[in-house]
């Protein structure tokens, strides 16, 4: 029985793991950049969003940044480029909310 039961919360904390659609940042260079993002996408400031684009890109040419964060990232510029800043707003909080332990 205890055995049944340790399995069933083993479980439950692997679902509950798995539930947010962000990985688990594997450099702080993400962290600083979805921070400076965020900023960007409250401020509706298209140019800042440009920046910060580029200092990406440079960050993941130079191995500072992985595929799958730069890939959250592009899918936030999308929608900030499209004028749905809020909801660029909101990934980037989930995206850092998804960091925590």
């Amino acid at each position: 029985m205890p055995t049944s039961k340790l399995l069933q919360t083993s479980c439950l904390a692997l679902l509950l793991l798995g539930c947010s659609s962000y990985p688990p940042a594997s450099s702080a260079e993400s962290l600083k950049q979805v921070a400076a993002l965020r900023t960007a996408c409250a401020g509706k400031n298209l140019t800042q969003l440009e920046a910060i684009e580029q200092k990406a890109l440079h960050a993941r040419e130079n191995g500072r940044l992985q595929p799958v964060e730069f890939q959250a990232m592009q899918s936030i510029w999308q929608k900030a480029r499209e004028g749905n800043w809020q909801q660029a707003e909101a990934d980037c909080l989930a995206y850092q909310k998804a960091q925590r332990r």
